[in-house]
């Protein structure tokens, strides 16, 4: 349906539910486009918006409604992308199973793809409409080819689970016969998220991270404290754009999860008041919200306004951001009264005469939409995340609130390639466990310590409504912060070498010891090319002795390999550092892009994305021990070396780049790669807590 705009019947329909004859004016609607400047005449705006409002209702029940009831009469579930549909999208997506978003380009889900679409319409609508399933089509063009690491896959993966998806589809695993070689068959707006692939092997880390951050967003609820009033209206009426605006300013104001979109169909049909101290709640669905906001909105339908005006009477917080209604949408509105009675249904119930922000009972009318920071504690609500250095800032944390049926659950999630700490002001209180979704433990962390099972939170400032915490995470870190009602003690029981228990509450201090001891800087690499089909190429192994570290596209021999090396070394650990009880860490410093450790021939972890740094007291001896890094790269650079050794090394199919121009590797630059470093190992202190 995508720019369709027009059907068989579209007049005879058009006429029965606007009450007038469209043929006269189809001149002025410019069918294959809508000229601004007619939108400067208010009846052509709003015989205009008639005919989009008939488009929206033709598209709901000629397509959505009938692909949806086909498909359940076949019993099967629905699953589509409706985001390209000129319609009422949280209606469409209502009428759906599995609601679907698209992650697109190389900022991801983040982008505004397809115009006005917000990633959270489609969340906001299993919200408002009581859907399980949320699913996005995942990673399309999240780089350019055969550069996309699972770093990258990491960091997007988090921002489509902090929208509120709990359903991850790859695109995509593009199928690859053995013949075809490496890098074999490509989708040509493919991650490769194949076999072909350099870090392949490594994938199924990132799958069970998704899938468990998946499951606990599943079988949870999501905590929105504001319903937003779409203003759909508005955006057919004439106001391009205004609804692209709206997601800007939610998002420049820092609200990203605590609020869904809502619209006419879910508060004229769904919605009631639930009466509860100190704020009464508004409920939709499976949503509960303390306040209904509308943002520069001009046109309601008179349907729509008294649904308001009941809530506002039942003691529901409405928030009014700039504008207010005063209008009602369609031609016949402004002759038959409903214009006029909107108007006087919101005049009612606010005064015109205030100062910025005004509070009329349960009106509150503000300039702009971050004051609603202000009105917050008027509600009850805390803000989730600040900044501790600066609270006038906001953090480059984000966090999605769920609720399950004993326990609150907060994702949080650290944007940035560097360790920063922050402190939580949570709503919850009870028992503190954090859950590592990566590593499939549970810690709790006080301070900057990690202890190996969950405990009463009485470390912790807060009162009987709230909990005051500070947390440190690293580069590209996440954590659920899960705090339950009860004092259930759910310990570690899957891998206990990976454990450590403390007598006491402890902490770690920011200060390494004085001297690092850094790992001696010649190393025993071999670069193991494998076996491929097409291009033709022999298995081979380079070995490189007394190696230092550096890039490996700064060496000729080995600036077009992609794929994993060995690096082999030996070291010295005083006794005195294994006898500490402290924690020995081993810092690889630079990696591109994934690195296996093993220490005595014991493997302590792999790094994939963020700090590349692992804890290794429980794999290390006093005296000489031995460590074997498998370092793996990017596939990018063996392709650059297969176009400038002119060698033909893809089938002839249709493939393009990020841009859609033809991909010519033979241009582009080299990626880094390889263990960089420096390796060192520190030595982390323990402080008790007072």
């Amino acid at each position: 349906v995508y720019r369709e705009n027009w059907s068989n019947g579209f007049l005879d329909y058009f006429k029965k539910v606007k009450g007038y004859e469209l043929n006269q004016y189809l001149p002025i609607l410019r069918l294959d486009r809508i000229i601004p400047k007619l939108f400067l005449s208010e009846d052509y705006s709003r015989i205009i918006y008639d005919y989009k409002h008939i488009h929206s209702e033709l598209i709901l029940n000629e397509f959505f409604r009938q692909f949806s009831d086909y498909c359940h009469k076949k019993n099967v579930k629905c699953r589509v992308q409706p985001y390209s549909a000129p319609t009422d999208l949280l209606k469409a997506y209502g009428m759906l199973d599995i609601l679907e978003i698209e992650g697109f380009g190389k900022r991801g889900i983040g982008t505004i793809y397809y115009g006005n679409v917000d990633p959270r319409l489609a969340s906001s609508a299993a919200h408002i409409y009581g859907k399980k399933n949320v699913s996005c089509e995942s990673f399309t063009w999240l780089g350019e080819h055969f550069s996309v690491s699972l770093e990258n896959l990491k960091r997007e993966a988090d921002q489509i689970i902090l929208h509120g998806v709990n359903q991850i589809i790859y695109h995509g695993y593009p199928y690859s016969p053995k013949f075809a070689g490496s890098p074999g068959w490509v989708f040509y707006a493919s991650i490769l998220a194949n076999h072909n692939n350099t870090w392949w092997s490594y994938i199924d880390q990132l799958n069970q991270y998704i899938a468990r951050n998946s499951l606990i967003s599943r079988t949870t609820v999501n905590v929105a404290d504001f319903a937003v009033y779409i203003p759909l209206h508005d955006e057919w009426s004439g106001k391009r754009g205004i609804i692209k605006k709206l997601r800007i300013a939610l998002k420049e104001s820092g609200h990203l999860t605590d609020f869904d979109y809502i619209n006419d169909d879910r508060l004229q049909n769904a919605s009631e008041i639930i009466v509860k101290e100190p704020t009464n709640i508004l409920k939709v669905g499976t949503g509960n919200y303390i306040a209904l906001v509308l943002w520069n909105t001009q046109y309601i339908p008179l349907e729509t306004a008294k649904v308001i005006e009941k809530l506002y009477n039942d003691g529901l917080n409405i928030i009014l951001v700039g504008q207010y209604p005063t209008s009602s949408p369609g031609l016949l509105a402004s002759t038959n009264g409903e214009e006029r009675k909107v108007r006087e249904i919101f005049e009612k119930i606010v005064n015109e005469d205030t100062d910025k922000v005004i509070q009329l009972d349960s009106i509150k009318h503000l300039d702009d939409l971050y004051d609603i920071k202000d009105l917050q504690k008027d509600f009850i609500v805390t803000t989730e995340i600040r900044n501790k250095a600066d609270e006038s800032k906001t953090t480059k944390v984000k966090y999605l609130h769920q609720k399950g049926k004993d326990a609150d659950f907060y994702f949080v999630v650290n944007e940035l390639r560097e360790q920063i700490e922050f402190d939580l002001k949570l709503r919850s209180v009870g028992t503190l466990e954090i859950w590592n979704t990566i590593t499939n433990t549970q810690d709790l962390m006080v301070g900057n310590s990690v202890i190996s099972e969950s405990s009463v939170i009485n470390p912790f400032t807060g009162s009987n409504k709230s909990l005051n915490l500070h947390l440190q995470l690293d580069a590209y870190e996440s954590r659920w912060i899960v705090i339950r009602k009860d004092n259930r003690r759910i310990r570690n029981n899957k891998d206990k070498k990976n454990t450590r228990k403390y007598s006491k509450y402890s902490k770690y201090s920011k200060k390494y010891s004085k001297i690092p001891q850094r790992i001696p800087n010649n190393w025993k690499v071999e670069f193991h090319i494998k076996k491929n089909e097409f291009p033709k190429e022999k298995r081979n192994v380079i070995v490189k002795e007394n190696y230092t570290l550096r890039d490996w596209s700064a060496d000729k021999d080995t600036k077009y390999f992609s794929g994993t090396a060995i690096y082999t070394n030996t070291f010295i650990i005083d006794n005195k550092w294994v006898n500490r009880g402290a924690t020995i860490m081993l810092d690889l410093g630079r990696v591109h892009e994934i690195a296996e450790i093993i220490i005595n021939r014991t493997h302590c972890g792999t790094t994939w994305y963020g700090i590349h740094r692992v804890n290794i007291k429980d794999y290390i001896k006093a005296g000489k021990n031995t460590i074997k890094i498998r370092v793996t790269n990017l596939l990018l650079n063996r392709v650059i070396g297969y176009a400038r050794k002119f060698k033909k090394w893809k089938p002839d199919y249709y493939f393009v780049n990020i841009t859609y121009l033809p991909f010519k590797p033979f241009f582009m630059k080299l990626l880094p790669s390889g263990l960089i470093g420096p390796v060192k190992i520190e030595l982390v202190k323990k402080i008790d807590l007072d």
